[in-house]
């Protein structure tokens, strides 16, 4: 059976890879800020309720393909008093593709490792903050479709896929919009990422 994981990289390999040819690498930036949404519900759900969560995110043309790197805040709060709550910070790297369907619409795959550092609030426990915290790595897979408004300007809407390898798995769908600008990098910027 495949993955959505593998799924997702076999598409961005089918259709091909052609942003370096579009624009060059590193030659754009784009910089996200999104409003997510948990949307699906599973045993982790029985626990914990996704209170709120945003992320800010960096987008560039790489070698082959479209780079993204940034991060997600998300706060839980307990379904029950034997339940800690908790705020967490998905730090993830993406690779994917970026397709044009129109000059004003573009949807763009992408997937790739993260880590999930999770912070527990336990206010009855009088231990260091350290041991109130745990990192794991995560996965993502992510579709989204942007409507270009000017050069400068889109507006991005998308569904991303959350794994988080803890010893039980856990998976979080967020329907995610935000703003998009896009920007020319500037000629040291380009320089240090080569």
């Amino acid at each position: 059976m495949i993955n959505k994981f593998s799924l997702i990289f076999m598409l961005i390999f089918l259709v091909g890879l052609n942003a370096q040819k579009r624009y060059g690498e590193f030659s754009l930036l784009r910089v996200k800020a999104l409003y997510n949404v948990n949307e699906n519900r599973n045993e982790f759900h029985e626990y914990w309720k996704v209170n709120e969560s945003f992320g800010v995110a960096l987008e560039f043309p790489f070698y082959l393909g479209i780079l993204e790197t940034g991060l997600s805040y998300s706060t839980f709060l307990p379904l029950s008093i034997n339940q800690p709550e908790f705020s967490s910070i998905n730090y993830y790297l993406l690779w994917g593709e970026r397709f044009e369907v129109t000059n004003w619409m573009h949807i763009k795959i992408d997937g790739g490792p993260g880590l999930f550092e999770m912070d527990f609030e336990d206010e009855d426990l009088n231990t260091d903050r350290n041991l109130l915290k745990e990192r794991e790595l995560s996965l993502t897979a992510n579709i989204s479709l942007s409507l270009v408004f000017s050069d400068y300007i889109s507006l991005e809407t998308g569904y991303t896929f959350l794994r988080i390898l803890t010893a039980k798995p856990i998976e979080l769908g967020y329907i995610s919009t935000g703003i998009v600008v896009t920007l020319k990098s500037p000629e040291w910027l380009r320089d240090i990422l080569k």
